[in-house]
């Protein structure tokens, strides 16, 4: 603080008040405005890990994605893939993710399976070559369960590994 700090010539001790510095109010706009900027910033992080509540039938869309019975086969003879499904909700289409090498790539396949019923084995052909193939059932709910407007939920903790061969 010795810079601020000047002695007059009768040794008296006093601040330079000609320095320049912001003043209080445009201090605390500045400081209200980096707030509202890092709230902004957290807010749309925390987004990714909050999911919409999806409903169907009156129950949440992860309680229905836990009844979801379904399983798959893959022919590597025909590079087809033979889904049935063994539950008692429809599943309106999966998520594909293939596993080559390392990489990763997820494919949509929308075609509703009704339940107790199989999806024909021709519908799905898959490029190869890849280690794996995941299957993330994808279901239809309302976002607020009264609407009639319908959204996808993707069944990320119900899903079905095949290891190809």
């Amino acid at each position: 603080m010795e810079f601020f700090k000047r002695v007059d010539k009768n040794g008296k001790t006093f601040f330079n008040k000609n320095k320049n510095a912001l003043s209080p109010t445009v201090a605390t706009i500045l400081m209200v405005v980096l707030i509202l900027i890092l709230a902004a910033i957290i807010f749309a992080w925390m987004r990714g890990f909050i999911r919409d509540s999806v409903e169907k039938n009156g129950l949440t869309a992860e309680k229905v994605c836990r009844e979801l019975k379904f399983d798959a086969y893959y022919n590597t003879a025909g590079s087809k893939l033979s889904i049935v499904n063994e539950g008692n909700y429809a599943i309106n289409g999966f998520e594909i993710k293939t596993v080559s090498g390392g990489n990763a790539a997820r494919i949509p396949f929308y075609y509703s399976i009704a339940p107790a019923s199989a999806l024909p084995p021709y519908y799905v052909l898959l490029q190869e070559p890849f280690e794996s193939v995941e299957l993330f059932p994808i279901i239809l709910g309302t976002p607020d369960g009264k609407s009639s407007v319908t959204k996808r939920y993707v069944c990320l903790h119900n899903s079905k590994k095949i290891i190809v061969s």
